[in-house]
Protein backbone atom coordinates (compact mmCIF):
# COMPACT_ATOMS: atom_id res chain seq x y z
CA UNK A 1 0.00 0.00 0.00
CA UNK A 2 2.66 2.55 1.26
CA UNK A 3 4.46 3.72 -1.90
CA UNK A 4 8.02 5.25 -2.19
CA UNK A 5 7.52 8.94 -3.01
CA UNK A 6 8.37 8.72 -7.33
CA UNK A 7 7.56 5.76 -7.73
CA UNK A 8 5.62 4.62 -10.98
CA UNK A 9 3.83 1.20 -11.49
CA UNK A 10 2.55 1.02 -15.74
CA UNK A 11 -0.36 -1.06 -16.12
CA UNK A 12 -1.01 -2.23 -19.88
CA UNK A 13 -4.10 -3.71 -20.72
CA UNK A 14 -3.57 -6.40 -23.80
CA UNK A 15 -7.07 -7.76 -24.03
CA UNK A 16 -10.09 -5.87 -25.21
CA UNK A 17 -11.43 -6.75 -21.42
CA UNK A 18 -12.36 -4.23 -18.72
CA UNK A 19 -9.14 -3.68 -16.77
CA UNK A 20 -10.68 -2.12 -13.10
CA UNK A 21 -8.23 -0.33 -11.15
CA UNK A 22 -9.15 1.15 -7.45
CA UNK A 23 -7.26 1.32 -4.04
CA UNK A 24 -6.88 -1.18 -1.83
CA UNK A 25 -7.53 0.20 1.44
CA UNK A 26 -8.94 3.01 2.69
CA UNK A 27 -5.78 4.46 3.76
CA UNK A 28 -4.88 4.58 0.14
CA UNK A 29 -5.93 7.43 -1.92
CA UNK A 30 -5.40 7.55 -6.15
CA UNK A 31 -5.96 10.89 -7.27
CA UNK A 32 -7.83 11.34 -10.85
CA UNK A 33 -9.78 13.69 -13.38
CA UNK A 34 -12.67 11.09 -12.59
CA UNK A 35 -14.11 9.11 -10.08
CA UNK A 36 -11.95 6.80 -7.13
CA UNK A 37 -12.58 3.88 -9.28
CA UNK A 38 -10.46 3.66 -12.40
CA UNK A 39 -11.33 1.43 -15.52
CA UNK A 40 -9.29 0.67 -18.97
CA UNK A 41 -11.82 -0.58 -21.59
CA UNK A 42 -9.46 -0.31 -24.49
CA UNK A 43 -6.93 -3.11 -26.01
CA UNK A 44 -3.15 -1.82 -25.60
CA UNK A 45 -4.04 1.25 -23.71
CA UNK A 46 -1.43 2.06 -20.85
CA UNK A 47 -2.09 3.97 -17.57
CA UNK A 48 0.61 4.84 -14.64
CA UNK A 49 0.35 5.47 -11.71
CA UNK A 50 2.86 7.98 -9.45
CA UNK A 51 2.81 8.08 -6.20
CA UNK A 52 3.75 11.10 -4.78
CA UNK A 53 3.31 11.11 -0.83
CA UNK A 54 2.82 8.32 1.38
CA UNK A 55 -0.50 6.04 0.46
CA UNK A 56 -0.92 9.04 -2.31
CA UNK A 57 -0.70 8.00 -5.64
CA UNK A 58 -1.81 10.04 -8.94
CA UNK A 59 -3.31 8.14 -12.02
CA UNK A 60 -2.21 9.08 -15.95
CA UNK A 61 -3.10 7.76 -19.13
CA UNK A 62 -5.77 6.15 -21.46
CA UNK A 63 -8.57 5.42 -18.31
CA UNK A 64 -12.33 6.38 -17.82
Amino acid sequence: TGGVVGSVINIFSSTSGTVTIAPVSSSVTINGSTSATYTITAQYSIVSLICYASNTWIITGDYI
